[in-house]
């Protein structure tokens, strides 16, 4: 399973990393350019399954933070990723709630188990995503 992450290079080390890109409302071609990269994953692995997840916009002048729930670039993600990838090859779950997108190998022994795998996974990296 891959986490796909995308900020500038210059920025990896900022708390605002996530917001300094999207806060130039380039939502569109950042999911674009993650979702390039499946079908080369796919061509290595045959079963990967892929997460994303919509940061938290963070507003630079007044510090204020979105919540986890339902975030802009989630929304974003969620119309994109299921308008551009199929359900031959994937199953696709969304969780509003941790504003998380899955989408779990079809090839997976059990694609239920798996995208509880990769709750648990998002629960331990994320601990102050509650509700997953």
């Amino acid at each position: 399973m891959y986490a796909i992450k995308f900020y500038c290079k210059q920025f990896r080390h900022s708390d605002f990393k996530y917001s300094k890109i999207v806060n130039k409302g380039d939502f569109g071609n950042i999911i674009i350019t993650c979702l390039k990269v499946i079908p080369i994953l796919l061509q290595e692995q045959s079963t990967v399954s892929f997460a994303f997840t919509g940061a938290r916009t963070v507003d630079t002048k007044s510090l204020k933070v979105e919540s986890h729930v339902n975030t802009q670039r989630f929304r974003i993600y969620k119309n994109i990723v299921s308008k551009k990838i199929g359900t031959q090859t994937f199953s696709h779950f969304v969780n509003e709630q941790a504003s998380s997108y899955l989408l779990i190998n079809n090839q997976a022994r059990n694609v239920s188990v798996k995208k509880r795998e990769i709750e648990n996974m998002f629960k331990e990296t994320y601990d102050d995503l509650h509700n997953i």
